[in-house]
């Protein structure tokens, strides 16, 4: 059984209204947000080497930093395992 559209005047309706979104528009939202993710988690080794100390400041922030840009590059690659981290 073939799936069926909706007819394009309902479609304008439903948009009109605000009950659609342009798949645009949704994109363009998380484009937005992941940018601003991947800022924030970047940042996380200098602010936790900061609340330590400088006694291991530079090696946990070496440490987060690596940690956060293969958790980065393994979901922009689309490899993310969830399973993998919680064994480690």
């Amino acid at each position: 059984v073939g799936h069926q559209h909706p007819p394009p005047a309902f479609l304008r309706q439903v948009l009109r209204r605000g009950e659609l979104v342009e798949a645009s528009e949704v994109e363009a939202a998380w484009v937005e947000m992941l940018a601003a993710f991947r800022v924030k988690i970047l940042a996380m080794g200098a602010k936790v080497a900061a609340k330590i100390g400088a006694t291991h400041a530079r090696s946990v922030k070496a440490l987060v930093d690596t940690e956060a840009k293969r958790a980065l590059t393994e979901l922009a690659e689309g490899k993310l395992d969830e399973h993998q981290d919680a064994e480690e």
